[in-house]
């Protein structure tokens, strides 16, 4: 549901843009409503805002003198009206959801509009796809760290179910080879208390543009699973992530298959020192974390002793993951 207040000012400006009255301040106060709605919505959001301020359809336009029209189609509203363009997104036309695309100047204003232009890059019209790409790369330069990061943190996960894009999907990564957008990306990963951040950030390690922000993850980051997933990318030396999904064989002779998960790995050149790594890891208050790091012992440490140690520290462990762990490390010694 549209929040009650953004659905008012769309009822209002639906009214003006009926009777062809100017529209800059019914505008204004969509606009402020829009750019605080959560960015994690703006696919859902995009069909009930289009249906509330009826842009499914536009007037013919009336032309009563050569320069006045008596009801202005909403290409002209938009050419005259600021800010008129955002709204115009949402638009159900194509033409002037690309002309709306074409207007926008400047850096993005908020994380949901920036995540609504995104979207736009996925858009089942080519010609608008065309113009989101364009707007990105006029506009994404020269928007806030602050918002870029808060969008794509919203947005990350779900674009990889988006199937009409191709290499419009290089314009978000690129975003991450901004130094200030990913430094402000992994703080969002390291604060957040809730949410599926650990997702993220295996979906953000698709570029190599968060590895040095990796070792403090590993060890600052407020969820388990996101220190657990950090301290594995360093510790296995690569990134692994979900990258769509391929008909996999179950059984050939049978001709068995399954529609399955595909990943895509890479991997990750950050100089790190593996044994203090683990040692840390050993020491987290998870056993999640613990976990990964008696695998990597096992991984880099046989026949140091020093698995030996770490695994005698964790024998009573209360976790029957991380005590299977330290079993298999006593019992199978390497002389």
């Amino acid at each position: 549901m549209l929040p009650s207040a953004l659905e008012d000012a769309l009822l209002r400006l639906r009214a003006k843009l009926e009777a062809g009255g100017r529209l800059n301040f019914e505008v204004q106060h969509v606009f402020d409503q829009m750019a605080a709605l959560p960015p994690s919505d703006v696919v859902y959001l995009d069909t009930q805002i289009a249906a509330a301020a009826r842009l499914a359809h536009q007037p013919t336009g009336t032309r009563i003198l050569p320069r006045l029209w008596a009801v202005p189609t909403h290409a002209i509203q938009l050419e005259r009206t600021p800010l008129l363009e955002y709204l115009f997104l949402c638009h159900r036309d194509g033409r002037l959801r690309q002309a709306a695309l074409d207007q926008i100047e400047g850096g993005i204003p908020s994380a949901f509009l920036f995540a609504a232009v995104c979207w736009r890059l996925n858009d089942w019209a080519r010609p608008v796809r065309e113009a989101a790409a364009r707007c990105a790369r006029r506009c994404f330069p020269l928007t806030d760290p602050a918002v870029a990061a808060s969008a794509l943190a919203a947005i990350m996960i779900r674009t990889r179910s988006w199937g009409r894009w191709t290499d419009e999907r290089d314009l978000l990564d690129a975003l991450l080879a901004r130094r200030d957008v990913g430094t402000a990306l992994a703080a969002i990963i390291a604060e957040r208390p809730t949410g599926a951040m650990a997702r993220l950030l295996r979906a953000s390690a698709r570029t190599p543009h968060l590895d040095d922000h990796l070792q403090h993850l590993s060890f600052a980051a407020l969820q388990p699973a996101v220190r657990a997933a950090a301290l594995n990318m360093l510790l296995a030396g690569e990134a692994v992530w979900a990258a769509g999904r391929a008909w996999r064989w179950i059984d050939k002779s049978m001709g068995l298959l399954r529609w399955a998960v595909h990943y895509d790995r890479r991997k990750i050149e950050v100089a790190t020192d593996l044994a203090a790594l683990i040692e840390q890891g050993i020491a987290d208050r998870s056993a999640m974390v613990r976990g990964v790091a008696l695998s990597g012992a096992i991984r880099h440490l046989r026949g140091t002793g020093i698995e030996r140690t770490h695994a005698m520290r964790l024998q009573d462990d209360p976790s029957r993951s991380v005590r299977e762990r330290v079993a298999f490390i006593l019992d199978n010694p390497i002389v």
